[in-house]
């Protein structure tokens, strides 16, 4: 059927897509893409440091801190990364759980600039009410972890598996706690699966966890919103089908959103990224392994758990039907919601019942 439309009213509606298309990486940058912390000293303050937008009356408001938390680092030969130890009152050194956040330029609290959730210091404090230590931690490029000499052209996905894997040591290297849990979220928890395969870890969570490697998520998170503007899609699909074969592309589709997030610079991490598919690794973990998913989740969808569960059948699996990405009650694909200052009740009260079952 043709479209019988004015033009003016076509256009309009093709304008407005393509101004949506300069948020891509805002959205995506939440869940899945990539890291954009800086190569060039002049840029990297706005790639790193917290945007003051984050502090709105929408943010969450801090809460009382539960238990000790101490600054702690590791030494990773170019850089140092830092984070928080947080100890319950208390402690019995039985369970410490190691939080890995998701992409982007993401902090110990779960925090992107501009873009702030808290998921991860929520989460942290309701282990801790419920007698579990853990450690949390700025991924590089970021907060306390950024540092002017990491190159973007050179990071590859298997980096921060080898951070999260350095903080599993520092855990050993005390030898003060008994059990130790890897706990990932977002595209961590497939970094996560890499750790648990390498290093002696007791259990392994997974919240919020795709099912498919970062290329394919992408390319579904990409075509919901650029499928209304046939040729920049098609565009976007060949840059695509180029990371998936393992080769880097200059024909990207020339819009603000789609030229950052598929910048030169970062394609090799994308390829890298686009080799490790979740459903795969999960299947090789021995240890118990829990599985955490929204309900209402945009980002990962709630049949991606599912597949997961399917491929390690011995998983635990647990939907919370009004949960979204950030492990909080909201509509779907209300952003707002990841502001709220408390996650999806019950969340954290089933991974601290996982983790003791785990250690009968």
């Amino acid at each position: 059927m043709n479209d019988k439309r004015p033009h003016t009213t076509r256009s309009r509606n093709r304008s407005a897509t393509l101004a949506g298309i300069a948020a891509i990486t805002v959205i995506a940058g939440t869940a899945l893409t990539t890291t954009a912390f800086a190569a060039e000293p002049a840029s990297l303050p706005a790639a790193s440091a917290p945007s003051t937008a984050s502090a709105s009356a929408s943010a969450p408001m801090p809460s009382a801190l539960v238990g000790k938390e101490t600054p702690i680092s590791v030494d990773r030969g170019d850089f140092v990364l830092r984070g928080a130890l947080l100890e319950p009152p208390n402690f019995d050194g039985r369970w410490v759980a190691l939080l890995i956040a998701g992409s982007g330029p993401t902090d110990r609290d779960g925090n992107s600039p501009g873009f702030k959730t808290d998921t991860l210091r929520l989460v942290a404090e309701g282990l801790a009410r419920a007698g579990i230590a853990s450690v949390r931690y700025d991924k590089r490029g970021i907060g306390e972890s950024a540092n002017l000499l990491l190159s973007e052209e050179k990071l590859r996905f298997t980096d921060f598996s080898d951070d999260a894997a350095a903080w599993v040591d520092w855990i050993h290297r005390g030898g003060r706690f008994h059990r130790v849990a890897v706990i990932g979220h977002s595209e961590g928890s497939a970094l996560g699966m890499l750790v648990a395969q390498t290093k002696p870890v007791d259990a392994f969570v997974s919240l919020e966890g795709p099912a498919d490697d970062l290329v394919t998520t992408l390319e579904r998170q990409l075509k919901r919103q650029l499928e209304p503007v046939p040729p920049v899609w098609a565009q976007t699909q060949k840059v695509l089908a180029s990371l998936k074969r393992g080769e880097t592309t200059s024909e990207v589709p020339q819009f603000a959103g789609l030229q950052g997030l598929f910048r030169a610079s970062v394609q090799p991490y994308l390829i890298s990224a686009g080799r490790v598919v979740p459903v795969a690794e999960i299947a090789k973990l021995k240890i118990p392994v829990a599985i955490v998913q929204g309900g209402n989740d945009i980002q990962v969808l709630p049949e991606e758990g599912q597949r997961l569960k399917q491929a390690l059948p011995d998983a635990q699996l647990r939907v919370f039907t009004g949960m979204n990405h950030a492990l909080k009650d909201g509509k779907k694909g209300d952003l707002m919601a990841y502001r709220e200052p408390v996650l999806t009740e019950g969340v954290v009260d089933f991974v601290a019942g996982f983790l003791k079952a785990a250690s009968k």
